[in-house]
């Protein structure tokens, strides 16, 4: 049956459903390789550096165009200070930092055990829409803040 409400998309059986769990695989692709990302740097004082010692080279390109901070610099240095058991330092690199690391995890886990117990996708769930943006409006606020406190 189609065109009532409940009814199945257009096109293949299930078709939705099977486009949702491959946005969830690549999403927790995506939030692995990052966290994994993270785990393979080093803080050194405020510098991130590779386990070899080599410092990482500046990957934002606004701070590169304009010398300041963009709302979301320092989140790189708070997920590696976190990953490294320098939860203070990760506060003071970028206060947001430590949520979105917890995010990132709890998605990841979400994911998951959607996956195994066969659970519709959550990208398709509103709870996983609304916790994403209220994440990522946080994360802005917060480097805001932090860099009109800078300001001042």
């Amino acid at each position: 049956m189609r065109g009532g409400s409940g009814s199945i998309p257009s096109g293949a059986p299930g078709g939705a459903a099977r486009k949702g769990r491959r946005l969830d695989a690549a999403l927790a692709l995506l939030l692995a390789g990052m966290l994994a990302g993270a785990a393979s740097l080093t803080i050194a004082g405020d510098a991130v550096r590779s386990w070899s010692g080599e410092p990482a080279r500046e990957s934002c390109w606004w701070h590169a165009a304009t010398g300041t901070d963009c709302p979301t610099c320092g989140l790189t240095r708070s997920f590696v200070a976190l990953l490294d058991g320098h939860p203070v330092d990760a506060f003071r690199f970028h206060p947001a930092g430590p949520l979105v690391a917890l995010a990132m995890f709890a998605a990841l886990g979400w994911i998951l055990a959607a996956a195994v117990r066969r659970r519709p996708p959550i990208i398709d769930r509103l709870a996983f829409r609304r916790t994403a943006m209220a994440v990522a409006v946080f994360c802005v606020l917060a480097g805001v803040a932090r860099a009109a406190a800078g300001a001042a």
